[in-house]
């Protein structure tokens, strides 16, 4: 008895000397879920009113409505984000998708640009917030869809935003996945087409061109730091001259 005492005693104190261990020293499993997120998108938390960019004309009340009813619940089943509302507001959930290659050159369409408006609104079924995001393009480097005006303009629509309704704030948090673009900033676009009818682009992928150099805007695990850090290295002119590079090579296949 006093043996098994001894060796329950001492099981114990090994116990309370290897936990402080553990925490200090997380398993490769736990460091790998770990991500490295950029800033979130102002937008993303502060509402615009809706009496901004407000559709005058038929064709964009119908454009409005098309795009509405594109961020509708597919099945139907979702509640509306009002009814879930807490104290501070609705807030809805966003999916991040898999593995996105860092320049997606086989993008419709690839541009230089600058995020100049954000205008969120609610999907028709009130289940889903949405943003249109207006780009001044500065530079167009691909455009197989044939959409693309020099020196013009397209809307972005992303998941996520902020809308006031009736006094409270609600929210839905926009996805890592395609990559976290804010107003006043400035990007190399990878866009893919939104369905007919809606006469918008979706992002692939966007780096954002700062300080004279492009910074990742989607979450990346730290092991992909080597591959995040080539192109972080370069200078603007050089990026976007290696992504145009990467666009030909691949058009010559």
């Amino acid at each position: 008895m006093k043996i098994i005492r001894a060796l329950t005693s001492l099981g114990t104190a090994v116990a309370f000397i290897a936990l402080p261990i553990a925490a200090q020293q997380p398993s490769s499993l736990q460091e790998d879920r770990q991500v490295v997120i950029p800033a979130r998108p102002s937008w993303e938390r502060v509402p615009t009113p809706e009496t901004v960019n407000v559709p005058l004309t038929g064709q964009q009340k119908q454009l409005r409505q098309n795009r509405s009813d594109s961020f509708n619940h597919r099945l139907g089943l979702a509640a509306k984000l009002e009814d879930t509302a807490q104290a501070g507001g609705g807030v809805g959930a966003t999916t991040d998708h898999g593995f996105i290659p860092p320049l997606p050159v086989n993008s419709p369409a690839i541009i230089v640009g600058k995020v100049i408006s954000a205008q969120s609104h609610l999907s028709s079924d009130h289940t889903t917030i949405y943003t249109e995001l207006k780009v001044q393009i500065e530079k167009i480097l691909q455009d197989t869809s044939a959409n693309l005006v020099s020196h013009g303009s397209l809307d972005i629509l992303e998941t996520g935003g902020a809308v006031t309704l009736n006094g409270k704030i609600l929210h839905y948090p926009v996805s890592n996945s395609s990559g976290l673009v804010d107003v006043g900033k400035r990007y190399v676009l990878f866009l893919h087409t939104k369905p007919p009818g809606l006469d918008a682009f979706g992002i692939t992928k966007a780096w954002l061109l700062d300080q004279g150099h492009p910074q990742p805007t989607r979450a990346y695990r730290p092991s992909d730091q080597e591959n995040v850090g080539r192109y972080m290295a370069m200078t603007e002119p050089e990026f976007i001259s290696h992504v145009e590079q990467a666009i030909a090579d691949h058009n010559i296949r």
